[in-house]
């Protein structure tokens, strides 16, 4: 089985890459991605960088290169009312909350994940939270967007890439899980520095052992 994952910055990507085995780097233009295994499992990976268009682009870069099962988004995130510092989530809906949705197709206003892989993931993970997830190409750092994120999306955490991430794999039909970990309240930027290396372990984790667990029948 492959698996392919999408890994905005340094410190995360760092916290999976040095958990596989076998790893090479594959260049491809001015693309770089890695190949490496993990429990049997081929595992194709690239470092996207912050921000939308990076991880569209990266995204379908890498389905466009390589054949795999299952795409794996990992990474930080705010997390609002009801969340913890490193607690653990699974994403079942995504939305893009820096321009407004009137002005984009329905159908992809709000992308959902396949509920049969999230509920794959919640059972191997059991102490995972399931939360909606608010993507936009700012850092929300006051309560003030974070206020405004929660009303209007009813979503409790955000990022700068999952959505981006969504709507390419939901266009080319791929196969999808999008796995964060909370670093920072929404109201104070240090709050992410302080964290980013101790969530970055705990996701990196947790994605290794969906990685473990999967198998075709579960998508």
């Amino acid at each position: 089985m492959k698996i392919a994952m999408i890994i905005a910055c340094k410190a995360e990507f760092n916290a999976i890459i040095n958990k596989l085995e076998k790893v090479r780097v594959i260049k491809k233009g001015s693309f770089v991605f890695y190949k490496a295994f993990y429990k049997k499992k081929k595992i194709f990976l690239i470092q996207s960088g912050i921000g939308k268009t990076s991880a569209s682009f990266c995204c379908q870069k890498l389905i466009d290169t390589f054949k795999f099962d299952l795409l794996l988004n990992i990474g930080s995130c705010a997390g609002f009312k009801g969340f913890d510092i490193g607690d653990v989530l699974l994403i079942d809906k995504c939305y893009f909350w820096d321009f407004k949705q009137i002005f984009m197709p329905e159908e992809f206003s709000q992308i959902s994940v396949d509920k049969k892989i999230l509920n794959f993931a919640q059972n191997v993970l059991q102490d995972v939270k399931i939360t909606s997830l608010a993507t936009g190409d700012d850092f929300v750092e006051d309560k003030d967007t974070k206020n405004k994120i929660m009303n209007d999306y009813n979503a409790f955490a955000c990022d700068m890439e999952g959505m981006a991430i969504s709507q390419v794999c939901f266009k080319n039909k791929t196969k999808f899980l999008l796995i964060k970990c909370v670093s920072d309240n929404g109201e104070d930027a240090q709050m992410f520095n302080d964290n980013i290396k101790y969530v970055s372990e705990k996701v990196a984790s947790s994605a290794l052992k969906i990685i473990e667990k999967v198998s075709r029948k579960d998508l």
